[in-house]
């Protein structure tokens, strides 16, 4: 089994855009104002 923190990485996923940072949340990507707060949400 692989360590928490890589499969952790495995779920999170999305790429920046003009106005933020589209995150992929439960099937729909989200926008997020940067990439930290989308890795904030995604561990919450």
């Amino acid at each position: 089994m692989k360590p928490p923190y890589l499969q952790e990485d495995l779920f999170m996923k999305g790429y920046n855009v003009e106005s933020g940072y589209m995150g992929y949340v439960d099937g729909q990507y989200i926008l997020f104002a940067c990439e930290e707060d989308y890795r904030e949400y995604a561990q919450a």
